[in-house]
């Protein structure tokens, strides 16, 4: 009883702790954008640099994670990425991109 009592409770500090670290990490990057669009006025362009900088260091975590472990990497069809992958990548990258826009007619406030 008491061993799950514990298992319970770190399960509770855990996901308080990562809830806690994304609030914080979020908040930095509202911050960051913000500023960095006081000087920089072109969101779409920064968003994009982003998304690429992110499919680039994706593809090679891939690439060592497959020379690590040996295991073959798993490679979707065209058809799959086409219509399960491409609208919530495009749904993501105008989410984050109309954001980044919105920080040049808003002010930030906590």
């Amino acid at each position: 009883m008491a061993f799950q009592c514990c298992f319970v409770l770190g399960k509770v500090l855990l996901t308080l702790g990562l809830v806690l670290f994304y609030y914080c990490f979020s908040i930095g990057i509202t911050f960051y954008n913000k500023w960095l669009l006081k000087s920089f006025h072109f969101p779409l362009f920064m968003t994009l640099v982003h998304l690429i900088m992110i499919f680039l260091l994706s593809g090679f975590s891939r690439l060592l994670a497959a020379c690590y472990t040996g295991h073959p990497r798993v490679i979707l069809p065209w058809k799959d990425y086409l219509k399960k992958v491409a609208p919530t990548a495009l749904a993501t990258a105008l989410d984050i991109g109309l954001s980044n826009w919105s920080f040049l007619y808003i002010t930030v406030s906590l």
